[in-house]
This record gives structure tokens, C-alpha cells and sequence, in this order.
């Protein structure tokens, strides 16, 4: 192909991809099918945890985050507006002020997670206005334990749904 971001499209032997759906649209592409592999993606293996690991990890989560243990614990993985550049910084604050306002309104424990990449300079002062707080950990390390995932069209719905956590995007 002409596009340099079609898969396989550097010459490579072969391209590796995590799921069936992902080959499926390799091949529609043009690659051919000897050429894709279905790999899975072992980098999220950590999030195949078992159900007592599950349940401690929410334990040493509500602790730490001062959470009430009998309420469900929500996550909210946060848009990144700004870092994207789909807004200034001044629209982002307003957004991001906007959306944790709302979130805040729920009454029950929420816990913040921000992209690796993200600036959490950015964030801590609109998240702190509304008590929400930021997650040390990243999302990968810590999902397994919500009960319910908050985000937006990203790999983290994904999974949410693979560990059957309800996600609301």
C-alpha cells in the first residue's frame, strides 16, 4: 500500500497482531494472510489476575486511597484533551474541570488513572478541587480491581471487557 501506516507496509516478513479482528483488518489492507501472526499481546498478561489476587488488590487499593470498602470502586481512565492537541490548555482545563465535576457527583470511590505519557502537573489541581485522586499506579497494574471503568475510546475499554469489568465510554 501506499500509506505508511497500513501494517506490513515497511516490507516486513511478519506482522504480528494481538487478536483475530486485528488480522481481519491487516488483511483488508493487503497484506497476506502467511504474513500475519496472531499473537495476543503479552504485555497485558498482568491483568489475568485470580479472583483472590483480585480481591486484595482492591484491599490494599481502598486502604491507600482512604476508599470506603463496601462501595464499589470506579476508575476513570482520563482523555487526554491536551495531549492530543484537540484543545489548548485553556479548553482543557475547562474540560477536564467540566468532566471531574461530574464524576465527583457520584459519591462513590473514584480513582483517577492518567496515561504514562500524561502530565500530571496538568491535572492535579482541577482533580484536587473535587477530591478526586490520581492514581500512582497505571491502569495495567490496577484494573483488575474496579468494579466499574469510566474512559474514553482506548485500549483500556478493551480491557475492561476482556476482564469483564462494566465500561462506560
Amino acid at each position: 500500500p501506499e500509506h505508511p501506516w497500513i501494517w506490513g507496509a515497511s516490507g516486513a516478513e511478519l506482522v504480528c497482531v494481538s487478536w483475530d479482528a486485528q488480522k481481519d483488518y491487516v488483511k483488508s489492507s493487503g497484506l497476506a494472510e502467511d504474513r500475519i501472526l496472531v499473537t495476543g499481546q503479552p504485555s497485558l498478561d498482568r491483568l489475568a489476575l485470580g479472583d483472590r489476587q483480585k480481591q486484595d488488590l482492591k484491599a490494599a487499593l481502598t486502604r491507600k486511597y482512604g476508599f470506603d470498602a463496601s462501595l464499589p470502586l470506579v476508575m476513570c481512565a482520563v482523555p487526554q484533551h491536551v495531549e492530543h492537541e484537540m484543545v489548548d490548555s485553556a479548553q482543557g482545563r475547562q474540560i477536564e474541570g467540566n468532566f471531574f465535576a461530574v464524576l465527583a457527583r457520584g459519591n462513590l470511590p473514584l480513582l483517577l488513572s492518567l496515561h504514562p505519557r500524561a502530565n500530571r502537573v496538568f491535572y492535579r489541581p482541577v482533580a484536587s478541587t473535587y477530591g478526586l485522586p490520581i492514581a500512582d499506579e497505571r491502569l495495567v497494574e490496577i484494573l483488575p480491581a474496579a468494579d466499574l471503568l469510566i474512559g474514553s475510546f482506548s485500549s483500556t475499554l478493551r480491557w475492561a471487557i476482556a476482564l469483564g469489568i462494566p465500561a462506560i465510554s
